[in-house]
């Protein structure tokens, strides 16, 4: 899990080796077009959706333990992210667990 530091500006700081990580996720993401097979094991986010605070983020809960990490990448067609700890997939939008009218539940 990336180590979350806050002070008074509010600076989330990532140690470096979750970038190395997340540069490779992306090479990988960018050449192969879809994420990892270990993806099949990374955890669920139950009524989630991004948000800007100030950069992408995703917000939403695993296993009802609520959420907020920096958004690298995001596929809503095929359910997945990549957030600053690692691949997760996407369950419940939470419009559609609201039961929202306004884009008729498409977030995938």
């Amino acid at each position: 899990m990336p180590t979350m530091t806050l002070n008074s500006d509010l600076t989330y700081a990532i140690e470096a080796k979750h970038f190395r990580r997340l540069a490779a996720d992306l090479s990988h993401l960018n050449e192969h077009r879809q994420p990892p097979s270990l993806l099949r094991l990374a955890p669920t986010i139950e009524a989630w959706s991004t948000t800007l605070v100030p950069q992408a983020a995703l917000i939403g809960s695993i296993s009802d333990v609520a959420i907020l990490e920096p958004l690298f990448a995001l596929s809503l067609n095929d359910g997945w992210a990549r957030l600053a700890s690692g691949w997760a997939n996407l369950g419940s939008h939470v419009d559609d667990l609201a039961g929202a009218e306004g884009d008729g539940g498409n977030h995938r």
